[in-house]
């Protein structure tokens, strides 16, 4: 590797987000010192590594004056964002992560189209990268290429996947309008409000045919794969929402909206099957209320997306039923009940990774369900309502708790809802208006419809 120092104030910030990646780390970065665009910087976030990948970063650093190693504990994908952005010098900002790599000429001919249109943002299409083989993702197809434009003029553009990595943006831009990342646990969707407010204050933007990242779809512990964060999205369309709002930008919710479903959707086939019902229930009850605000528009939904938004806005449970794979082969094919399905390999591990577990309900379905919880995980304690309704004070030789008071525990705790089947949803979203992260509903006869 040759020594490299641009020499001069760099044209292009390009931010890398590194956590436990060393196995691709290398082939990213040596994408990145061979850019035809020398005037760079490099600014790469450890975020807490425990494998080999700050060593790497040290080993090209020294080498390579340009790329600057900045190190912090174990914050999540967002604080590792806005802190290289917040470190940078360059007149654009670039990002890739640190499994992707990109085409040599990347940031040159983005640079070039940014400076020849004054453009704010500039986007590409990209290469989906699986197994040594590249397939062109045309990602912004049906958008007007190398022609300036405001995102409001093509509402096509509020529909594409975000891939932020694809881009270019001038940094003033950025600071200008406060367009971070939010600062979420682990890597979750925090590109989506950037994208989206990128969008809602950029005046001139340029779309590029060509791809030049080659985006990483085999990567087996990229955070495609996560089942933590099960409402990480829902905050980051909040986040979008109010901003629009702020902004007086209301006329494009509706637009959003239709997005906003594409990714709810992404995230219910993605999480863990243990919080599908979950999330299903919070997710009907956001559809109808934003229903009542006039945001459904049908001229903006695909067939198939709107049949499927009145499927799930109408009857969650049924949709569930009918799409949850857990539920089918463990349910309707063997009939097994609630007893039955704690044993199965998949909630004892939800159940004994967990710090604190949490019933909620103190009849004798919660009863039933603490007993067979206890055999894997001691119950911290269990919750109700009002618990001066309650007749006894323990169950299980464990105290009954007022939801509030376990409140400080909302972010830790796996919270089970304990009750019958018919409570379940309003349950599930009082749980999650109050904070509770992680709410598994296990569905089954109560004993007394057996």
């Amino acid at each position: 590797m040759r020594k490299e120092n641009a020499g001069c104030h760099p044209e292009v910030s390009i931010i890398v987000p590194v956590y436990n990646v060393e196995k691709y780390l290398k082939q990213c970065l040596d994408s990145l010192v061979r850019q035809t665009l020398k005037e760079i910087e490099v600014i790469c976030v450890n975020d807490g590594s425990t494998d080999g990948s700050l060593e790497i970063l040290q080993e090209y650093a020294c080498v390579d004056n340009r790329i600057i190693v900045l190190s912090q504990r174990n914050s999540g994908y967002g604080a590792s964002m806005n802190r290289g952005i917040s470190c940078a010098k360059g007149k654009y900002i670039g990002i890739v992560e640190s499994d992707d790599f990109a085409d040599e000429s990347m940031f040159q001919k983005l640079y070039e189209k940014a400076q020849e249109t004054s453009a704010q943002v500039v986007k590409s299409n990209y290469n989906i990268y699986c197994g040594a083989e590249e397939y062109y993702q045309e990602n912004i197809k049906g958008i007007a290429y190398d022609t300036v434009f405001r995102p409001e003029e093509y509402p096509g553009i509020f529909s594409v996947a975000p891939s932020i990595w694809s881009g270019l943006y001038r940094a003033d831009f950025l600071r200008n309008h406060e367009i971070t990342f939010q600062e979420t646990p682990g890597a979750s969707y925090q590109d989506v409000s950037f994208f989206y407010l990128t969008l809602l204050y950029a005046e001139r933007m340029v779309c590029v045919k060509d791809a030049f990242l080659n985006y990483r779809f085999d990567n087996a512990a990229s955070s495609v794969h996560s089942t933590e964060k099960v409402y990480c999205i829902m905050s980051e369309f909040q986040r979008v929402w109010e901003r629009y709002t702020r902004e007086g930008e209301t006329t494009l919710l509706a637009v959003i909206e239709a997005a906003k479903f594409i990714h709810y959707y992404d995230n219910y086939n993605r999480i863990d099957s243990l919080f599908q019902y979950a999330f299903l229930c919070e997710m009907s009850r956001e559809l109808a209320e934003d229903e009542k605000k006039g945001l459904l528009q049908r001229k903006y939904w695909t067939d198939t997306d709107w049949e499927r938004l009145l499927q799930i806005k109408e009857e969650p449970e049924h949709y569930f039923k009918s799409t949850n794979k857990e539920y089918i082969n463990k349910y309707q094919l063997k009939g097994l009940t609630i007893n039955a399905s704690l044993k199965t390999e998949a909630i004892r591990e939800a159940v004994r990774k967990s710090s604190k577990v949490i019933l909620y309900g103190a009849g004798i379905y919660a009863e039933q369900i603490g007993r067979e919880v206890e055999r894997l995980h001691p119950v911290f304690a269990y919750a109700v309502t009002n618990p001066d309704k309650e007749s006894r004070k323990e169950l299980n030789g464990v105290r009954i708790c007022g939801i509030e008071e376990l409140m400080p525990y909302a972010n830790e705790a796996l919270i089970i809802v304990a009750v019958k089947k018919s409570s379940q949803p309003s349950i599930i979203v009082m749980l999650h208006e109050k904070g509770f992260g992680q709410i598994l509903s296990v569905d089954g006869p109560t004993l007394e419809e057996r």
